[in-house]
């Protein structure tokens, strides 16, 4: 009798511990921001939150390329995510990891982020803007000497007749 009181003593232990971990998980995903759930590729996007102190943490863009990354402290976390230059129109997924080793902590937290259009590329076909000279009066210079030939072409005409 004393086992089977001690048993389920040691599983009801093991499930509160389980929930609290979870809960715990499930809190810091609640707690992390993004300046912007969308944008256009290359777009810088900052990503803040809370996390215990010292935890490695790492933002992955669809599940596998690393687009930002930092270190918590007291005051929780913030990290630049550099959305992909060739990253398609439409929803990806957004992983923010926070990892702690000296607390045996790890979670993922999954966020929608979406891209709304594609960067246009600069390209030899794209017109460029027009080049301004700076204006230096220099064109007086030239017209008055036209005109001066004209009127000294004028005046020697004239008078030869």
């Amino acid at each position: 009798m004393k086992f089977r009181i001690g048993a389920i003593l040691l599983v009801g232990l093991i499930l509160l511990l389980a929930s609290a971990g979870l809960a715990q998980a499930q809190s810091l995903c609640d707690l992390i921001t993004f300046s912007s759930s969308s944008g256009i590729p290359g777009a810088s996007v900052t990503v803040s939150g809370d996390a215990p102190t010292g935890s490695d943490i790492t933002i992955f863009w669809d599940g596998g390329t690393v687009i930002g990354s930092a270190t918590s402290d007291v005051y929780g976390f913030s990290a630049i995510a550099t959305i992909p230059t060739d990253a398609a129109l439409g929803s990806h997924t957004l992983t923010v990891q926070i990892v702690n080793v000296e607390e045996e902590f790890s979670t993922d937290c999954p966020f929608v982020f979406v891209v709304t259009e594609r960067a246009v590329a600069a390209t030899s076909e794209q017109p460029s803007a027009p080049v301004r000279l700076p204006e230096t009066g220099f064109i007086l210079l030239p017209a008055g000497g036209l005109v001066a030939s004209g009127l000294g072409l004028l005046f020697f005409r004239k008078r030869r007749r």
